[in-house]
């Protein structure tokens, strides 16, 4: 019976390890189960998915190392524990898929099913429970004649293969704790060297409107099919169409405002590296809202004129309405999920530079629509005429509406 035990608790541990090690293969696909679970709160998820697959490994090597009674116990309640949570899970939440229990390996699959996960974690409890129970009722008959051993008679003086395996282990252990919170790090870095590149450039926009009696940058021609955008150090020109400049603003003012570093990377956030190479100046991730090149006419379906040449032109820093909720700049890349509104989808958090200078993330839900079909003109001048643009470049009312409400 003591061996039947062991072999059942050798077996359970191998499969708590399995287990583990799938899910840290994968430890998106283990959050987006546990976000599914309504019993966990949103900042529970992400301490779970790091800490269930990290105990299992624990646990389980622990259970290798020495086999004793309280490692089958350990196992037993973190499997019970998971198990009892399933089952509150479904009572609340019907409808919840998969209890992510294996991560990758059995991802939308049947063994994810409610009694498959049922059956598997039972028989995972009883080879805990019984492996638990020998351990515990095992004696050691000592005869009385029976020499008394010396404590330090069997000392050894190097480490054997298992102890050092369980170091490896243990190494592997903080390095997966460790990662999650180096990539929280990295964000937080990329983002706060983001947000100082936005304030950098409202301070260059405001300087602009210095020198040029209060106007916003215009450096595309209504009147032209493409305007050039030149910077004579670099021997740059761009040809583009008039709302064009919303991205590549950077290159009409590099002589003048940035001393001619076109390839510097304050152009682009740090976290959108997919989207530009290291080093490219041919476009900035940084928008320039195409409200600044139109009246605050045409932003308004009731004023918005047919055809639209009229409204076409510059606009002043005096303007502005609502300075500290009116974006100067966009950032392209946004860092959360994306979030419906209405008809229209939204991405999560983006960055904002603002006219009065300061610049910070916005979630989803404090920034509005805009204009839904942006410039809306089926003209060669126009870069944005569906629906679903990224919010601040197209403000219902132009520089006179706002793109941030409430706190």
């Amino acid at each position: 019976m003591t061996r039947l035990a062991t072999i059942l608790a050798h077996t359970g541990m191998a499969f708590l390890t399995l287990s583990a090690l799938f899910k840290l293969a994968d430890l998106e696909a283990l959050r987006s189960a546990l976000a599914q679970w309504a019993i966990i709160p949103p900042w529970l998820q992400s301490i779970l998915t790091v800490s269930v697959p990290s105990l299992e490994l624990l646990i389980s090597g622990s259970w290798f190392v020495g086999r004793q009674r309280r490692h089958a116990l350990a196992g037993l309640a973190l499997v019970g524990c998971f198990t009892l949570g399933f089952a509150v899970e479904l009572i609340i939440n019907p409808r919840v898929k998969s209890c992510g229990c294996m991560g990758s390996l059995t991802q939308d699959t049947w063994l994810e099913s409610p009694p498959a996960v049922f059956v598997r974690n039972g028989a995972l409890m009883a080879a805990f429970a019984f492996a638990a129970w020998k351990a515990g009722s095992r004696t050691r008959p000592v005869a009385p004649d029976a020499p008394v051993q010396p404590r330090h008679a069997h000392a050894r003086s190097a480490f054997t293969i298992i102890e050092v395996l369980c170091v490896i282990v243990l190494i592997g252990l903080i390095a997966v704790l460790i990662m999650p919170t180096l990539g929280i790090i990295r964000d937080m870095g990329r983002q706060a060297v983001s947000l100082s590149n936005l304030r950098s450039h409202a301070a260059v926009f405001n300087a602009y409107t210095n020198d040029y009696k209060e106007a916003w940058p215009y450096y595309t021609d209504p009147d032209a099919t493409l305007s050039v955008l030149r910077s004579q150090r670099n021997n740059i020109a761009r040809s583009v169409v008039y709302f064009g400049l919303f991205n590549r603003w950077h290159l009409a003012m590099l002589d003048d405002y940035y001393e001619g570093q076109a390839r510097s990377a304050v152009f682009n956030q740090p976290q959108a590296s997919w989207a530009v190479p290291q080093g490219a100046y041919t476009w900035s991730t940084y928008q320039y809202p195409c409200v600044f090149l139109m009246a605050h006419e045409f932003w308004n379906p009731r004023t918005r004129e047919a055809p639209a040449r009229p409204q076409l032109r510059a606009t002043r820093a005096g303007d502005v309405t609502w300075p500290a909720a009116k974006t100067l700049l966009v950032g392209f890349h946004s860092t959360d999920d994306q979030a419906s509104v209405g008809s229209r989808v939204m991405s999560g958090r983006r960055e904002f530079a603002f006219v009065a200078g300061h610049a910070e993330q916005v979630a989803a839900g404090r920034y509005t629509l805009g204009y839904v079909t942006g410039e809306g003109v089926s003209t060669p001048l126009s870069t944005h005429a569906t629906s679903g643009n990224p919010p601040g470049l197209h403000t219902i009312d132009g520089v006179r509406g706002r793109d941030v409400i409430g706190d």
